[in-house]
């Protein structure tokens, strides 16, 4: 599947939202292939099968580091399997936060 820049647009909404209500310390579950990344539940099921069908998808979790009002946080991935600036790119779209890969 192409992905549209609306279609992007919409699932970086969707991540955005995702991020935000994962509280402080805890985790989110991701699905992950060149540059395509969702985090968390609620995306369209065409956009998830279409992921899952990539050869070599990567799944893990983001735990979410919320930071303060002079630290920005982190989210700290695990289980990518590579593509790694591509899952940063992805993310930076939407977050200021750090992203560490473990």
């Amino acid at each position: 599947m192409d992905f549209t820049p609306k279609m992007l647009k919409e699932i970086e909404t969707k991540n955005k939202g995702n991020i935000k209500a994962t509280a402080d310390g805890g985790t989110v579950k991701y699905l992950a292939f060149s540059g395509i990344v969702l985090i968390g539940p609620g995306h369209k099921k065409e956009y998830v099968d279409a992921v899952k069908a990539a050869p070599g998808p990567s799944n893990g979790e983001i735990t979410v580091d919320k930071g303060s009002i002079l630290d920005k946080g982190e989210l700290t991935v695990t289980g990518c399997k590579g593509g790694r600036s591509e899952f940063q790119t992805a993310l930076k779209k939407f977050t200021k936060k750090k992203v560490i890969f473990k």
